[in-house]
């Protein structure tokens, strides 16, 4: 860039013109006066830049050099006293998983799940044995407190149970199920089971996954005991999901 300058310069001064550069009148334009060839011709500054000039003539170029490090001093004490985070998520990323095509077996009295019920909305999926355990019991409540705290977009998030064995639903199951009166249920055949155990989940056990628009599993959640932490959580990551993605945007299609 210097030497840009100086060549500009000195074209100016052949041509009989003034050459005229603005700078900030701190840092700047003393990075400029203090590199470029003086030999082209006299440097006149602004009274502004003179001002600071004067300052640092009377402090030494101590100051300069202050000024010139500050910003490098400021970002190295930003990462390392206040390091950023690593994910702002609050569920782990997976790569993106496409649930197979195979319509489901309705549960608990439920008609049959078409693939195309996972398309179109986010869907926040539980997926575990008929026997709902508490990890069960914590995601289903989890999946409904950050499904109603979407408020007037709570529409483009969809709760689905998925059972993974072919054991009997028992009763307290069915009233569990009941009260979360809006999820569908439907029983995982073995393509749908793999997908699952593929996403993380553990053989025999439950767990909490996030489905995007598209019908691919793509976020699972571990299992926490505060269940209030847990579902701002996963509100706090569908709320940026309904903000900056188009999908699913007017409900499922």
């Amino acid at each position: 860039m210097i030497a840009g300058i100086d060549a500009w310069w000195r074209q100016a001064r052949d041509e009989g013109r003034v050459a005229v550069i603005g700078a900030y009148a701190l840092g700047k334009a003393q990075r400029i006066i203090a590199n470029v060839d003086r030999g082209i011709g006299p440097i006149l500054t602004h009274g502004a830049v003179e001002a600071t000039n004067a300052v640092l003539r009377a402090q030494g170029l101590a100051l300069l050099a202050f000024v010139c490090l500050l910003p490098v001093a400021a970002s190295y004490a930003m990462f390392y006293l206040w390091p950023p985070q690593d994910r702002v998520n609050h569920g782990e990323l997976i790569a993106p998983l496409a649930l197979p095509s195979a319509t489901l077996a309705g549960a608990a009295g439920q008609p049959a799940l078409a693939r195309d019920e996972v398309e179109g909305r986010w869907t926040l999926l539980v997926a575990g044995p008929a026997a709902c355990d508490a990890v069960c019991e914590r995601a289903l409540y989890v999946s409904r407190q950050a499904r109603l705290a979407q408020a007037k977009e709570m529409d483009r998030v969809a709760r689905l149970r998925v059972l993974t064995d072919d054991g009997a639903v028992p009763a307290a199951a069915i009233a569990a199920d009941e009260a979360h009166e809006d999820v569908r249920l439907a029983r995982a055949d073995a393509a749908w089971r793999a997908s699952l155990q593929g996403a993380g989940l553990a053989e025999g056990g439950s767990g909490l996954f996030l489905v995007d628009p598209l019908g691919n599993l793509m976020m699972r959640y571990a299992d926490a005991s505060d269940t209030t932490a847990h579902a701002r959580g996963v509100s706090k990551d569908l709320q940026r999901l309904l903000k900056y993605s188009a999908l699913g945007r007017g409900g499922r299609q």
